[in-house]
């Protein structure tokens, strides 16, 4: 891939990837005006930290991409989408414990 296809690919990614944010964090925050809601309150109701059901979403992911390694193909969506899901939960996951330090002090 050339230097100027990289750029472009970059940032189509990137566009993507803020859709996703902004489009399916409507639907987590369940009308409040915190962002990373649904983390907080699944680990409340299950009694575990909001990283570790953070961990357990961004994971998902990533057995998906070890299935598409071993089987050359997803049913469910394509690759493209799982490539997006990491990344935006990479962002998520930096939000969250940012978010967490912030609540400590």
């Amino acid at each position: 891939m050339t230097p100027a296809n990289f750029d472009t690919f970059t940032r189509v990614f990137m566009g993507s990837m803020e859709e996703i944010l902004l489009t399916k964090g409507h639907d987590y925050t369940g009308g409040s005006d915190d962002r990373l809601r649904n983390f907080k309150q699944i680990a409340r109701s299950i009694g575990v930290k909001p990283l570790m059901v953070w961990y357990i979403y961004f994971m998902k992911h990533i057995d998906s991409v070890s299935t598409f390694m071993q089987r050359g193909e997803l049913k469910s969506e394509p690759i493209r989408e799982r490539f997006l899901d990491i990344a935006n939960y990479a962002i998520l996951g930096a939000a969250l414990a940012k978010d967490l330090e912030e609540a400590e002090e």
